[in-house]
Order: structure tokens, then C-alpha cells, then sequence
């Protein structure tokens, strides 16, 4: 919920928290904000989303693969998991996949939920599903959600006493694959 403008001034001010910028980092500011901000950075610019993928975590994590477009990884060891239903009774939806020339034929209040489709990459794979806007954690049940994290030592410090349940993961083996989708590196992860 800031312009690179701001957060450049943010940096160059001192402001050594708000430069943190690693995964861990970033899930520490959701669960003590108790809020997801919406972003339109990998969707239509103009429609800020918070989203999920309905494939279950550690089926998701053992396809993750970087995504050099975004200069990224698609997933990481660490977030947000809510139940279905509760993100639904806040007005989530599934995506709509298509071509780009479909989404002019969904009705604008609708167009959040379009993802084109991918030539190189699958996305349908993803059953991802989005809400319009930010996410209060506080509008949830706690029991209706559960925060993921790596396993390690800052995890255990920076978590602990949260409101939600923690899962912690760990990575037992990275192997590469003919069958992966993911340029064929393969990780099997575990929740401890």
C-alpha cells in the first residue's frame, strides 16, 4: 500500500524494518499488521487483489520453480492459509482463466478475477482464487486461519505468541526430474 517513490524515501531516510524485504520479512509484517494489502503487480494493474491457490501447501511447494519474468519464486515456505469458506464469506471468488481478449467480455466489476490462461506456463494449475481489495485478518475466525513458515530459528522467535496456528515446513530434499513441471527440480517438504 505504498508507491516505489515512498518506498524509496523510506530507505534512503533509515528506516532499516521497512528495507526487509525477504519472505520471512514480509510474512512477520502481515501477522503483526493482522493485514494482507492487496496488490496488482502479476494481474491487470488496475485491479489490486489478495489471492490463494486452492492446490494443497505441500503439493504447491513441490512444484514451485523461479520465475525469471518476475524475478522471483512463484511460491515460498511462507504465508497465509485461510479456509475456503471463509474467504468466501468476504466475497473471494475463483479466478476466471482465459485469452487476453476475453477479459473485455466480463463484466468490469468481475474483471478482478481474470488471469490469462498462459502460453508457457499453466496457470489454471494454480485454482487460484482472489479478493478485491485488502484482507483484514481480524475480519477472520483465528481458527479459520493458519500462518506457514520455514522452520528455523528466526521463525520460532519472530512467530511465536501470534493469535493463529503455525505450521513450520521443512525442506528434506531438492532432486532434479524429468517430470517436473518446474524445469525439473523437484522439492519434497514436510510440515514438522
Amino acid at each position: 500500500d505504498e508507491t516505489i517513490g515512498q518506498y524509496r524515501d523510506t530507505v534512503l531516510t533509515g528506516n532499516r524494518d521497512v528495507a526487509k524485504r525477504t519472505a520471512l520479512d514480509s510474512l512477520c509484517r502481515i501477522v503483526h499488521t493482522s493485514q494482507i494489502l492487496a496488490s496488482a503487480i502479476v494481474s491487470a494493474r488496475k485491479y489490486p487483489v489478495v489471492c490463494w491457490s486452492a492446490v494443497p501447501l505441500l503439493e504447491l511447494l513441490q512444484e514451485r520453480c523461479f520465475r525469471k519474468h518476475l524475478q522471483r519464486w512463484d511460491y515460498e515456505p511462507y504465508g497465509v492459509a485461510v479456509r475456503r469458506r471463509a474467504i468466501s464469506d468476504l466475497g473471494a471468488q475463483p479466478v476466471i482463466y482465459g485469452q487476453k481478449k476475453e477479459m473485455d467480455e466480463i463484466p468490469e466489476d468481475e474483471r478482478y478475477r481474470f488471469q490469462a490462461a498462459g502460453k508457457s506456463v499453466d496457470w489454471t494449475r494454480e485454482q487460484e482464487w482472489r479478493l478485491a481489495g485488502n484482507l483484514s485478518l481480524q475480519a477472520l475466525n483465528p481458527r479459520d486461519v493458519r500462518i506457514f513458515s520455514l522452520d528455523s530459528a528466526a521463525t520460532r522467535v519472530r512467530l511465536k505468541g501470534i493469535p493463529w496456528e503455525l505450521t513450520r515446513l521443512k525442506k528434506l530434499e531438492t532432486s532434479w526430474s524429468d517430470h517436473s513441471p518446474s524445469v525439473g527440480l523437484s522439492e519434497i517438504w514436510k510440515a514438522v
